[in-house]
C-alpha cells in the first residue's frame, strides 16, 4: 500500500486530525513508494508511523490558545 495526497487527506478526515505541512511532507516522502525487498506498507504501518511523525515533529503552539482559555 502506498500513500498519495488524496489518501492522506482522507486519513486525516477519518482520524479527525490535521497534519502540518512538514508532517505531510515526511509522510508522503516515506510512503509514496513501497519499501525495497518486495515488502509492502500495511495500513497499520502507515498509521503507526504517522503517529510517530506527529510526536517527533509537533505542530507549533497556537498563539490564540491562551486567549481562548477562560480565566478562573
Amino acid at each position: 500500500m502506498t500513500l498519495n495526497e488524496r489518501d492522506l487527506r482522507r486519513w486525516e478526515e477519518d482520524n479527525h486530525i490535521l497534519l502540518t505541512g512538514e508532517q505531510k511532507a515526511i509522510a508522503l516522502d516515506t510512503f509514496s513508494t513501497e519499501p525495497e525487498g518486495g515488502f509492502t506498507w500495511s495500513a497499520k504501518d502507515i498509521a503507526e508511523s504517522i503517529r510517530r511523525i506527529r510526536r517527533a515533529h509537533p505542530a507549533p503552539e497556537n498563539p490564540l490558545a491562551d486567549f481562548l482559555q477562560k480565566e478562573g
